[in-house]
């Protein structure tokens, strides 16, 4: 997905109900997919045409350093709505006010949910 070389999606992680590696990786059912795993396939999100927005900030992406975790991508919980927003899920308050400040300072809108 990320051009690495590296496959980075198939894998369907049972116990969270969801394609492993979020941050790539989405349930997108082809037919004659016969598992989970081979409809774990890469987001559309890695485009070019994504570099210097929101979906394409590794700041965002991998948040680590706003003491935050990543949950891939926005997607409503049925799968209807598939985005490239980032889904970014802050420790505590400070982490939100800091995450807060850094989308403002580079004109992100922020859905909160």
């Amino acid at each position: 997905c990320n051009g690495d070389g590296v496959n980075d999606c198939g894998v369907w992680n049972h116990q969270m109900s969801m394609c492993a590696n979020q941050v790539y990786c989405g349930h997108h059912y082809k037919f004659p997919d016969a598992t989970l795993d081979q409809s774990c396939r890469c987001r559309r999100c890695h485009e070019p045409s994504f570099q210097g927005t929101a979906f394409g900030d590794g700041k965002l992406i991998n948040p680590s350093g706003f003491n935050a975790m990543s949950w891939g991508t926005f997607q409503t919980w049925a799968d209807h709505m598939d985005t490239c927003a980032p889904w970014v899920m802050p420790t505590d308050d400070v982490a939100l006010q800091n995450l807060l400040a850094y989308a403002r300072h580079r004109g992100y809108k922020v859905r909160i949910s």
